[in-house]
This record gives structure tokens, sequence and C-alpha cells, in this order.
């Protein structure tokens, strides 16, 4: 029975990196899996994925221990019996596993808005006037504490309830069910390790951490939402999840937005050759200076090596998982260049062509249903 499970293992594995497998399976049994599972969990009010791990270190280590004395005491029978019962144990939480995440890897990209126009420099600075002036006017209202932070006016409930409405109104690509997003008991754990948030599938469970900085978690529980939607690869959870805040009404969730990925507009208007005078006028809002440098500090605080670890291993579960740039994924929707035409101005100086990233393409895409 364990061989049987542990070759199913790699049978799952080979057939999920076929696109059109990939979508059936994550369309019909994952989705299906997540209403199910999702629905008994979200009324469960703390993290059953922490619980979890809980229950499986402290498994683990007694398991270990009971297999030490094991040896000791020569029951070899006992130990192999223990631990083909543990291979058993694992091989069928990973088939859970690849069956609930591991084919949405492998599904095309999320539909998230974007521009095919062409932007001339001065068009890009109208749109990223537009989004300064807006996120001036948030950040100047929002309320704040006394580290500069912005306060949420929603508690960690509430703001789930909110960004599950939000993803109402996106298309059919997303997963029907969107299972409640929760807090971390242990959010001191997660920051160690350099972790924002945790979606473990087998669960239908999007858990956050609560200790970060107040404005990263909104973007963090709609990324965390994302992957419970069926958006697994992270820069396609981001990017779902910049757009998601972005464009909605609320001002609380657009202004977290803003907070999450405004340096990509100031960017824009860098590479599209706008002069030294325009550049100047873009920057972060004023209002929020305290708040960008609390976030620093926050970060820089945790321990690097803890946290080294922790990327690397994450590095390679995403390598393993088709993403060639591991933790470099990311950042996916924000990859941007500017290359050499191969042509010459009047002055015989190279011309150069901006390549905006997808991201500003969203900006732009926002910016024309706005000024439409």
């Amino acid at each position: 029975m364990t061989a049987g499970v542990a070759a199913l293992f790699f049978t799952l594995n080979a057939v999920r990196k076929t696109p059109e497998v990939a979508e059936w399976v994550s369309t019909h049994v994952s989705a299906a899996y997540i209403a199910v599972v999702g629905r008994i969990v979200s009324v469960i009010p703390f993290s059953v994925f922490e619980l979890a791990v809980i229950i499986a270190v402290a498994g683990g280590i007694s398991l270990a221990v009971a297999g030490i004395i094991g040896l000791f005491k020569k029951r070899r029978f006992d130990v192999l019996c223990g631990a083909v019962a543990v291979v058993f144990t694992v091989f069928c939480t990973l088939n859970i596993y690849t069956l609930t995440a591991g084919f949405a890897y492998y599904r095309d990209d999320p539909p998230v808005p974007v521009s095919e126009r062409e932007y001339s420099a001065e068009e890009v600075v109208a749109a990223a006037d537009y989004f300064l002036a807006d996120y001036t006017a948030l950040a100047e209202k929002m309320e704040r504490d006394s580290d500069g932070c912005v306060v949420s006016p929603y508690t960690l409930g509430k703001l789930s309830g909110r960004i599950k409405a939000e993803y109402e109104r996106l298309g059919d690509y997303y997963y029907s069910y969107t299972p409640r997003g929760k807090g971390i008991l242990n959010s001191w754990l997660m920051s160690c390790l350099s972790l924002t948030g945790v979606t473990f599938m087998p669960l239908a469970e999007p858990d956050i951490n609560r200790s970060i900085p107040p404005s990263e978690i909104p973007h963090t529980m709609a990324h965390e939402m994302a992957h419970a939607k069926g958006v697994a690869r992270e820069g396609d959870a981001n990017f779902v999840a910049y757009y998601l805040l972005l464009s909605s009404d609320d001002e609380y969730l657009r202004y977290c937005g803003y907070y999450a990925c405004f340096s990509e507009i100031i960017n824009a208007v860098y590479i599209s050759g706008a002069d030294e005078e325009t550049l100047s006028r873009f920057s972060y809002p004023q209002a929020t200076a305290d708040e960008y440098n609390y976030s620093v500090e926050y970060w820089r605080s945790q321990p690097d090596w803890i946290g080294a670890v922790s990327e690397f291993f994450n590095d390679l579960y995403l390598r393993l998982n088709g993403a060639d740039n591991g933790t470099g994924s990311y950042n996916d929707s924000g990859n941007w260049d500017i290359i050499d035409t191969g042509d010459k101005d009047d002055e015989g100086q190279p011309i150069y062509k901006p390549v905006y990233s997808d991201l500003m393409k969203m900006y732009f895409a926002l910016y024309e249903s706005a000024d439409a």
C-alpha cells in the first residue's frame, strides 16, 4: 500500500505539468475540495494549520524518541513498521497537497487587466500624476498610530470578509468559494522566518502573520486568498492581490494597494524617458514616510540567518513547482526593462525604448478605466 501511494505521488507530479490536465484537475477536483473543506475550516475560529503544525512537530519528536528507544530495546520490527507508517502518511499528505495545490502551478495566467496601448512619456506621467494624487489624498485622511502606521478600520475577521467580497467581482477563473483568512497566534515565529502568510491547501485556509506592519496585512491576505482561489504561482498571487486592492472602491484597501506597489508607477516614470524635473516630482506621499520607515526597521529587526534558511527552502519549493527563478518569482509581474532599439537620434546618441512590466500596464489599464 505504501508503494502504491508513493507511485501515485510520482504519477500525479508527472501529469500535472500538462496545462490541460492541470486546468481540469484544478477547476474540478481542487475547487470542489476547497468548497467543502474550506467551509468546514472557516467555521473554526482559530488557525487549524497552526494547530496541525504543533501536532505534527510534537508527533514527530515523539515518534523519533520512540524509534530510538525501540532500537535500543532491539524491537527492530516495531521500528520498521512505524517507519513504514510514517512514510505512508507523508505520501498520503503529499498526494492531497498535489491534488489541491500542485496542479494549479501549471494553470494559465489569471486574467488581470493590462493595457495593450503604447504609452508615451507624457501619458505615463499623466497616469502617475493621477495615482499620486489619489494616494496622497488617501494617505492624508487615514488615521495613524504612534508609529505613523495606518489604523485599520476592520478587525482581521471583517477584513477577511471585505476582501472575500472583493473577490466576488472577479471572473470565473477563480474558485467559487473563498475560505476565511485567519491570523496566526504565534506570528512572532512567522516574522522570524520572514513569512507574511501561508496557505496550506489541504486545509483550505489562508493564514496571516498578524505581527507584520499593519498596512502590509491587506495585501498579504488578498495574496493568500488568491492561493485559495486557485492562483498558485507567487508572482500571479501578488499580481491578483495588487489589482484587487487598487481597483477597490474601499479607500483603506486601495491605500494599502498603493502602499504595497506604488514604487512600480514611479519606476514607470523613470524608464519612460521623462526629464529630471518631472522625475523629481514623484515620490511617496509625505504622510507615509514614518510608516515605510517602520516597515524597514521591523524587517531589519528579524534574525537574518533564520530568514535565510526559510528563504532557501521556499526557493527550493518554488523551483520544484516550475518557477525557474525561485523566490524571484514573487516579482514576476514587476519585471521591466530598457532596451537599445539600435537607432540613433540626431546627435548620434542611442535611442532606448522602455519595456513596461505587467504591473505597470495594470496601472495603465486602471488609469484608462478611470479616464473613460
